[in-house]
């Protein structure tokens, strides 16, 4: 899938959800791996504490802008791409129906040991859920994502392995769902990779997370901080801001300069992207 480079992190050129099966089903046929995370302005503050972050979004296939900022950033220098994000306002429900149409086996890996109330894995209950959303759907497997160590993490991606599934979903924050999908596939996974986030809490806290109006106006940011101040106000007050001052530099360069916009765009398959 083709990429371009926003303020030194890549970024698919994906137009729509369709685009995004398509790749997946075009790697599927040639019997390899598909691997794909979402960025959103926080990526920028991630990458200046934890330098690997930048390697391990270009050793993926397709990295897709999860959040208005990086949806509007990207338009405004000349890209014109969608917000995805695999939530129910977005690839959920394509992707649950790719898999029923497909008889696909998905593994469900990230989250708590422990649900609150409950006792079980988020991620169980989050499988549970996704059935019956979508009848039909085939689960391989699920565990949750605490791996302490090295141990926890080989015993998980054997078990991966051992399930036979064609997707996986793994949701166990930024950066170390993306250490983990590409650990995956360096040990012989063919199938796709998809990161989550926090999406397994979502599901499971009910069918929706954003209101309707929300999605209409784009305003998922403010609506999640108003629900969780806490968790989440230093991300939005305090971390995009070296994403919003990147961007607000190139805008005025190229004012400046008559710069046009970016580079040519390169295929993930590019070697100097790895």
């Amino acid at each position: 899938m083709d990429r371009f480079y926003l303020c030194n992190l890549p970024v698919s050129h994906c137009r729509s959800i369709a685009d995004l099966l398509t790749a997946m089903h075009e790697a599927h046929q040639a019997n390899r791996a598909f691997t794909a995370s979402f960025v959103n302005p926080q990526a920028w503050s991630v990458v200046k504490r934890y330098p690997d972050y930048r390697d391990q979004l270009n050793a993926l296939d397709a990295v897709l802008a999860d959040g208005i900022g990086v949806v509007k950033a990207s338009r405004w220098l000349g890209y014109k791409i969608v917000r995805l994000s695999l939530d129910a306002t977005s690839l959920y429900e394509p992707l649950m129906r790719d898999c029923v149409a497909r008889a696909v086996k998905l593994y469900i890996i990230g989250a708590a040991p422990n649900a609150p109330g409950s006792g079980q894995p988020v991620a169980a209950l989050a499988a549970a859920r996704m059935q019956t959303d979508f009848p039909g759907l085939r689960v391989a497997g699920y565990r949750h994502g605490h791996l302490a160590d090295q141990t926890a993490e080989a015993d998980a991606i054997k078990a991966i392995l051992a399930s036979e599934a064609d997707l996986v979903i793994c949701g166990m924050g930024v950066p170390r769902q993306e250490a983990f999908m590409l650990a995956l596939k360096e040990a012989g996974f063919r199938g796709a990779v998809f990161s989550c986030g926090g999406f397994l809490d979502q599901l499971i806290a009910g069918e929706r997370y954003y209101p309707a109006w929300v999605d209409r106006f784009d305003l998922r940011w403010l609506y999640r901080l108003t629900m969780e101040p806490r968790r989440l106000g230093r991300r939005y007050l305090l971390e995009y801001w070296p994403f919003i001052g990147a961007i607000l530099l190139e805008l005025i360069s190229r004012q400046l300069f008559n710069r046009q916009p970016g580079p040519v765009l390169l295929k993930s398959d590019d070697p100097t992207l790895r």
